[in-house]
């Protein structure tokens, strides 16, 4: 048992020393490439554009916190994490919130396409700037109000840097995982499957059949043409 555990520890060491800095130089790349890309003049004017900028920046901050700490105790030897309790709340802080910032605006991506493809022009004024900023503005401050226990909570202990085992907390903090990993799932799909109803549904307006009668008064004749009954400002 002591033999597999050791293999396990060795196999986890060359995983944090050659797997994690490939991945975290190919996160860190691809992400400031999604903010370049999205923050053209040209892509800005889509509020879409806004969230996918503001998750890139969290996964970048994500990538860091969660990846870095782990290629330097793998590199020196030195475990900052198992030694510095300043240190470990800060991270489990950090990585929390930007996780929760991630999922939350893939969730609002995926909400600003079902506004977008609304044929309501109501429901398509929603997806502005104005709107726009004050959700992000919004989503910044929530969740990162809402994070705020870890930091209180954390501590090092037998398992290193976690919550506190065999605490009602650490019951807690199980449950709220699993609720934020399968809930932002479900609106994704949810509202996904809306903005497709909604373009499936502009395709069947635009093509309608329209009836032509001849001039000796015989039964009419139809033949399909473009009309469009609603269009996207």
């Amino acid at each position: 048992m002591s033999s597999l555990a050791k293999q396990l520890e060795l196999f986890q060491l060359q995983l944090f020393r050659y797997e994690l800095p490939f991945i975290l130089g190919i996160g860190i790349i691809g992400n400031f490439i999604n903010i370049i890309i999205f923050g053209r003049r040209t892509l800005r004017k889509n509020m879409c554009s806004w969230y996918f900028i503001c998750l890139a920046v969290a996964h970048l901050f994500l990538l860091t916190f969660s990846c870095l700490p782990r290629i330097i105790s793998a590199l020196t030897g030195f475990d900052l994490l198992g030694r510095s309790l300043t240190f470990c709340k800060f991270r489990a802080y950090a990585i929390g919130a930007s996780l929760a910032l991630a999922r939350h605006f893939l969730c609002l991506i995926a909400i600003d396409r079902w506004l977008i493809t609304s044929s309501s022009l109501e429901t398509r004024n929603q997806s502005s700037p104005r709107i726009t900023r004050r959700v992000i503005v919004g989503s910044f401050i929530f969740w990162s109000l809402f994070n705020i226990h870890v930091p209180i909570k954390y501590d090092i202990g037998r398992l290193g840097c976690s919550p506190p085992l065999g605490t009602s907390y650490e019951l807690v903090y199980s449950i709220y995982n699993i609720t934020a990993s399968m809930v932002p799932m479900f609106i994704m799909s949810l509202f996904t499957i809306l903005a497709v109803r909604n373009l499936r549904l502009r395709m069947r307006n635009r093509i309608q059949p329209q009836p032509i009668t001849t001039g000796s008064g015989a039964t009419p004749m139809t033949k399909s043409s473009n009309v469009t009954t609603q269009q996207l400002r």
